[in-house]
């Protein structure tokens, strides 16, 4: 069987996750919130607000946070991002640098679902029926279901360069955000969960939770109403059990 083309909206890219992500935080640099987070309904959600007087300004927070992130070694972030009116479901887990890694995109619509797992740098790509069927045809997605086909490197790029690390470092990296390294006001704590979390940015604006346990652990991403999206984070420096696909479930060209 001939290696299926990879075709349509999966050219969106890292470039529409990482948009979202910085979009989820520009603005928002001026001021704290006290304001509950998402109902439960949401990703991440079971937040309370509180106030609990002086914290950390949002200084001290932001460097905290920034040095955890791009020091880690691994971590898992799943959520959704909204750009141009596109939405995009992601589960990424693995190593920071992208070795090994499971990446799963919702793409929405018709498109499907599609995973890349990463391992020893083999990409491995698998996906749903609608996956298959809006790539390969509808006979290949009968043929193809439950299966892997491996691809090369440049065919995985196509999805985006979709780290964890990548990802961060542009975040991190990105100049709109540069105002919170200035921002000596003590930010609010609200409780996200079974954690306290220090909350930058404000409800409909954008907000960053980072954990107050003196992990400085970044927890949660809230986009802001005219970008909306949601990624939770979790398994930071846990190294994730990612293993290749069992041979019987590989398909060769």
């Amino acid at each position: 069987m001939s290696q299926p083309i990879l075709r349509g909206p999966l050219s969106v890219g890292a470039a529409l996750l990482c948009a979202g992500l910085l979009a989820s935080c520009s603005g928002s640099t001026g001021s704290t919130s006290t304001t509950p987070a998402p109902s439960s309904s949401e990703p991440g959600s079971s937040s309370s607000a509180t106030q609990t007087g002086e914290g950390p300004s949002a200084k001290e927070v932001w460097a905290n946070v920034r040095k955890e992130a791009l020091a880690a070694t691994s971590a898992t972030m799943v959520g959704t991002v909204t750009t141009d009116s596109q939405t995009m479901g992601v589960t990424i887990t693995g190593e920071t640098d992208g070795d090994p890694q499971r990446a799963t995109l919702d793409l929405g619509g018709t498109q499907g679902e599609v995973t890349i797992v990463t391992v020893n740098k083999t990409y491995y790509m698998t996906g749903d029926q609608a996956f298959w069927t809006e790539q390969a045809g509808a006979d290949a997605a009968k043929a193809l279901k439950g299966k892997y086909v491996v691809i090369e490197e440049a065919a995985a790029k196509e999805l985006g360069d979709f780290q964890v690390g990548a990802i961060l470092k542009e975040m991190f990296s990105d100049p709109e955000l540069s105002a919170f390294e200035s921002l000596l006001t003590p930010v609010q704590q609200q409780r996200l969960g079974d954690t306290d979390a220090w909350v930058l940015g404000a409800q409909g604006a954008g907000q960053l939770f980072v954990s107050a346990d003196g992990k400085n652990q970044l927890l949660k991403i809230v986009g802001p109403k005219s970008s909306p999206g949601e990624f939770a984070f979790s398994g930071w420096n846990v190294a994730p059990k990612i293993a290749a696909p069992a041979k019987k479930d590989i398909v060769t060209p």
